[in-house]
């Protein structure tokens, strides 16, 4: 018989805004021990810098550098498994209630996504849960 795989792909976790819970969520969620494997975790933010606004001051006075107060989310996680990508959100839209697949439609992809951000430029990114 033919044999179907079972191995399932990641689950693709898109986090939106990289302010203080968009990127703490992502650096968690990176951390976290995950017994079906670890997902694929984006953050998506139209700046590529996390400004740190707390901080803001001691740069206008001239006690941080700029670096301190406003670091490049790759710099902040070169070293995690976090994707980021520098857009602008544009939409989402979730799946379609009825669009689950069944599991022993060979013909049709294994697996669905829960919906899809749209990002400026007409660019999509499929999402299992979004945050």
């Amino acid at each position: 018989g033919k044999h179907i795989s079972t191995a399932r792909k990641p689950p693709r976790i898109c986090v939106l805004g990289g302010g203080f819970g968009g990127l703490y969520t992502a650096l968690r969620l990176d951390r976290l021990t995950w017994p079906e494997g670890k997902p694929e975790v984006t953050l998506i933010d139209k700046n590529d810098k996390f400004v740190f606004k707390p901080l803001l001051y001691e740069l206008l006075n001239g006690g941080a550098e700029p670096w301190e107060v406003a670091p490049t989310f790759h710099d902040l996680l070169q070293q995690t498994d976090v994707n980021f990508r520098k857009a602008k959100v544009t939409g989402i839209e979730p799946a379609a209630a009825d669009s689950t697949l069944s599991d022993d439609d060979s013909s049709r992809r294994e697996t669905t996504s829960a919906g899809q951000v749209h990002l400026e430029g007409a660019e999509s990114l499929e999402y299992d849960w979004l945050v």
